[in-house]
């Protein structure tokens, strides 16, 4: 009879989980409530007001200065009941059209007039032109949160659920009751039914709890999106989590049910009441009850709507046990006269661990898929090249043009008073910046504010040249310029700001934890941080230590070649093998310390003050003529904060191409940092990426990942699936030799070419055709101290 038991618990489980999928995802009014439910989820709104004023931020001043309090006032319209109308009608309409059609690249889209129109109607409090520019579609960001290959898979197998999940659920509360009736100790069967029942609802509560392990398989560039994903996968799954905390609560209650041994539920309650009138006698009694009431006192004063619901659900499961009982008694399963054997304290502790480890396999099980599904955490320039491009593997890390981000840390995202740029520093790389110029200042929390803790003249005209006569005046009034910091050198904590932490700052331990959680998720990426410090390299290092980049430090000995993109991605033999990803440079500390190459012994520069583009050049600045990096600075200062609608004319693809060449043609040398104020406006990436293909052409690597997908193309067992994968390898662009020349005029020859053999691995055919092989399967090498050949 314990099989049977055990099957109609099974069948059960099987029914409730095919009523969830009925109700919550085929069900056109079911799944546009979750959705409706989702888009109230704290880090839901979150996540869609961010992408929201993100993509607003270029069109406004207002934005760009003040993208936090936009992103706020955002994500409150999001949970007004007006959206969520919207969104339930939307997601209703779009549900019924994706499964009549059975379309399984359908989105399950919220593009609507009416949800516009609310945050519309919010915005204009903030900016009645911005909020005129709000699209329609502003919703359909929510798209990239529920959308996803295993839902409409899931969604498309299971219709057939709907007809056969009743019949299966009855089916299984049948053969659990035929087994309390049928068995020859009705008790028994009662008590092992309800022990596997409770250990079934943990198998649903397990999922439940699991699903925050699906922001780590969700997360990806965009920042808030595994949180948003997870909060989304908890709605969904809230229904059967609560189903599960249903079966566990009536199992434990059939488990712990009395039998014939005379113990109905006055004999319990007596016992109970002795055996707490003999426990009140002891001293510790009175102090375990008095913690207690001074922790009911307080939760009553503090959070009393959950403390209620909590004694409410313990005084139904109260209520609900003695029900049972009744019933069980009346139909004659249990009786109270004569002796069965009463409940063993070892059967207790069985069920509460059988509890536990039910919970806990569904739990494992979820970790266990994310972690299979989760993208691989090994670092292959094979698959993934350096910096996205195989070709920049091979090159000496002063033949690469790299995209750069000037003041990278003056950024809306963390609410800079006169912000250089809108997105975050994890927005920013994601962007494709590799370089970042950020400046490093001691400071100290000063009521809400952040302090700038410095000693010395301030240069007034500097501040309105540079932030514009509202900042100063500012500044004026919270008395930064007026000596109100501290400036003892006791209250101090390293900060990244401009000039004065008073007008904007974030803490570099922030700002380098986001990069090393970028390089843990981009393992063949290399990053250049170039600090203007006004920070003893005791204080930086510590920054560093805490901000999880001290160990991944690559260390520059500028007496020897510059090193490849390999070297650093994929030490040579016998080199230190710890992945050293991170330059860091230092501006005003050089030399302090072994490990802090300074800034202009490294690079050499353009000017940096223009007020229009007609006054760009391309003169010599700081650093040394034969210092191996040019740093090209590009970004107007002109009166007043920075302009994103400005930026875009000057991150242009025509501007920046033309800057470019007339730095080449001026400086006889390759550009290799192009620092730009808002990046991600513009066409920063696109333009370093043309350079790149330039440079890749005229030195030989240009066509390295063709060769070996040519080889592959000409094998008859590849796939059209294993080719497709293939072809989408990131590539720069293609250049030929005379559009490369005519770019990099009078240094076309002058470029090295780098020491390179390329292996293709010998494959079977049914591999390449099972598509078992990494993105290229070829043998990278690269030597920095090849001798140089003109191409």
């Amino acid at each position: 009879m314990r099989v049977f038991s055990i099957l109609g618990v099974g069948l059960l489980l099987l029914g409730i989980a095919g009523w969830w999928i009925t109700t919550r995802i085929l069900s056109d009014q079911g799944f546009a409530d979750v959705m409706a439910k989702t888009v109230r989820q704290p880090a839901v709104r979150q996540y869609i007001a961010e992408q929201v004023t993100l993509k607003l931020a270029p069109t406004s001043k207002v934005i760009t200065a003040a993208r936090p309090v936009a992103t706020t006032v955002v994500a409150e319209a999001l949970g007004t009941q007006a959206v969520g109308n919207t969104v339930r009608k939307v997601v209703a309409g779009v549900h019924r059209h994706f499964f009549a059609l059975g379309n399984n690249d359908a989105q399950v889209g919220l593009s609507t007039e009416n949800a516009a129109a609310t945050l519309r109607a919010t915005l204009e409090a903030i900016d009645p032109n911005l909020a005129r520019r709000v699209p329609n579609g502003v919703l359909t960001v929510a798209t990239n949160i529920t959308q996803n290959e295993s839902i409409d898979v899931a969604a498309h197998a299971g219709r057939i659920i709907r007809w056969i999940y009743i019949p299966i659920g009855l089916l299984g509360a049948f053969l659990m009751f035929l087994t309390f009736v049928k068995a020859r100790d009705p008790v028994d069967a009662l008590r092992f039914g309800g022990f596997s029942l409770a250990v079934g609802g943990g198998l649903f509560i397990g999922l439940g709890l699991a699903t925050p392990l699906f922001a780590a398989v969700a997360g990806d560039s965009q920042s808030g999106r595994g949180k948003a994903v997870a909060a989304f996968v908890h709605v969904l799954m809230g229904r059967l989590e609560g189903a599960g905390w249903a079966l566990a609560l009536i199992g434990l209650l059939l488990a712990f049910a009395p039998g014939r041994d005379g113990s109905g539920v006055a004999v319990r309650f007596g016992r109970a009441r002795d055996a707490l009138t003999r426990w009140w006698q002891l001293r510790r009694a009175k102090l375990t009850v008095g913690t207690v009431v001074i922790v009911l006192g307080i939760g009553l004063l503090t959070v009393p709507k959950y403390l209620l619901v909590y004694l409410g659900f313990l005084l139904a499961a109260l209520i609900v046990y003695c029900g049972l009982l009744l019933v069980l008694r009346g139909t004659g399963i249990i009786e109270t006269s004569t002796g069965t054997a009463p409940l063993r304290k070892r059967r207790l502790g069985a069920v509460a661990a059988a509890m536990v480890m039910s919970v806990a396999l569904t739990t494992t099980a979820t970790a266990a898929v994310v972690h299979v599904v989760k993208p691989s955490t090994k670092a292959d320039p094979r698959a993934d090249g350096c910096n996205g491009f195989i070709e920049l593997c091979f090159q000496p890390l002063n033949q690469i043009l790299w995209p750069g981000s000037h003041n990278a840390m003056s950024s809306a995202a963390y609410n800079f008073f006169t912000a250089e740029h809108i997105g975050s520093i994890t927005e920013q790389l994601d962007d494709g910046a590799s370089a970042l110029l950020i400046d490093a200042y001691n400071g100290y929390q000063d009521h809400g504010l952040v302090r700038t803790n410095f000693t010395g003249k301030v240069d007034r005209q500097q501040v309105t040249d540079e932030l514009g006569g509202d900042a100063l005046r500012q500044l004026d009034r919270i008395g930064a310029l007026t000596g109100a910091a501290d400036t003892s050198g006791k209250k101090k904590d390293v900060y990244l700001c401009h000039l004065y932490c008073e007008v904007g700052a974030v803490k570099a331990t922030k700002v380098f934890d986001e990069v090393n959680r970028y390089l843990n998720t981009h393992l063949t990426n290399v990053v250049i941080l170039d600090v203007e410090d006004y920070v003893s390299p005791a204080d930086l290092e510590n920054a560093l230590k805490q901000g999880h980049l001290w160990n991944r430090l690559y260390h520059l000995d500028l007496s020897k070649p510059m090193p490849t993109l390999l070297d650093l991605v994929n030490p040579p033999p016998g080199q230190d093998q710890e992945q050293r990803r991170v330059i860091v440079t230092s501006e005003n500390q050089a030399n302090k310390a072994p490990w802090l190459v300074g800034s202009y012994d490294w690079m050499q520069e353009t000017p940096y003050t223009f007020d229009s583009t007609a006054q760009f050049n391309c003169n010599p600045n700081r650093g040394a003529a034969t210092n191996p990096m040019l740093l090209v600075n590009h970004w107007l200062r002109a009166p007043g904060p920075p302009d994103p609608v400005e930026a875009a004319a000057t991150n242009a693809q025509d501007e920046l191409t033309d800057r470019l060449e007339q730095c080449v043609n001026v400086r006889k040398r390759l550009p290799n940092v192009l620092a730009v104020d808002f990046f991600g406006i513009g066409d920063t990436t696109s333009v370093c990426d043309t350079f790149n293909a330039a440079v890749a052409t005229l030195t030989g690597v240009a066509g390295t990942e063709t060769s070996a997908i040519e080889v592959f193309r000409q094998n008859p067992s590849t796939t059209d699936a294993a080719l497709e994968q293939l072809d989408n390898l990131p590539k720069l662009p293609e250049i030929t030799v005379a559009q490369a020349q005519k770019m990099l005029g009078p240094i076309a020859k002058t470029l090295e070419r780098p020491s390179t053999t390329l292996e293709i691995s010998e494959l079977k055919g049914n591999d390449v055709t099972a598509g078992r092989f990494s993105r290229l399967h070829v043998t990278l090498h690269a030597s920095p101290s090849a001798t140089p050949s003109p191409s």
